[in-house]
């Protein structure tokens, strides 16, 4: 399998995008005009921060130290319990052909 199906949720809107393996989900919600991320992915901002339901965690690659650092620096976000969710920034997760059919919710930004 070459290509993905990745499932996005931003603002009520729904989309799907085919991601090749390897490429980030930030790049993959930005190939239809620029959404988010502005730092282009070098772990400097937080605008591609996303949620994904916790039960897809395992399949999920553990993140970085760098990674967490940012992760904790973020808010909680009420309509993501982290019960439910897992907060992560999309730019360091890549497509993988585990990852078929994920849904990716991105937040609006942090005002």
């Amino acid at each position: 399998m070459s290509k993905i199906l990745i499932k996005f949720i931003q603002d009520k809107q729904k989309w799907e995008a085919m991601g090749k393996i390897g490429q980030s989900l930030m790049s993959l919600a930005n190939q239809d005009g620029e959404i988010f991320g502005y730092c282009g992915g070098q772990l400097a901002c937080t605008t591609c921060r996303v949620y994904i339901a916790k039960k897809y965690q395992p399949l999920l690659p553990k993140p970085t130290e760098i990674e967490e650092d940012v992760l904790c620096e973020l808010p909680n976000n009420i309509n993501y319990p982290e019960k439910d969710y897992v907060k992560r920034m999309s730019c360091q997760l890549k497509c993988t052909s585990q990852l078929n059919g994920l849904t990716v919710v991105i937040p609006p930004p942090i005002l």
